[in-house]
C-alpha cells in the first residue's frame, strides 16, 4: 500500500481500515512545527461515505490529542 510519505500522490493514497482504529502520523520534527491553515480530505472513489465520523486531529505532543474536524455528511456521489 502506498504511503502519505513515499511521494505517491495523496489522492492515491489512504488507509484501509474497517474500524475506527486506522490513523496516519505525520510528525514534523522538533522545531518544524506548522501553523494549519486548511486541511482536506479526499474520500476514496466507492467508499465515500466510510469517511463519516473519522477524525482530523493535532497534538503538540504526540500523547494528548484535540479533535480540529469531525467529517460528517460525506456520501458516495
Amino acid at each position: 500500500m502506498p504511503s502519505v510519505t513515499d511521494g505517491t500522490p495523496l489522492t492515491a493514497t489512504s488507509p484501509d481500515t474497517k474500524t475506527g482504529d486506522g490513523w496516519v502520523r505525520v510528525d514534523l520534527g522538533a522545531g518544524n512545527e506548522q501553523a494549519i491553515g486548511k486541511l482536506r480530505f479526499y474520500p476514496r472513489a466507492g467508499s465515500a461515505a466510510r469517511m463519516n465520523g473519522a477524525l482530523i486531529q493535532g497534538s503538540n505532543d504526540g500523547t494528548s490529542f484535540v479533535t480540529l474536524y469531525s467529517i460528517s455528511g460525506v456520501s458516495d456521489i
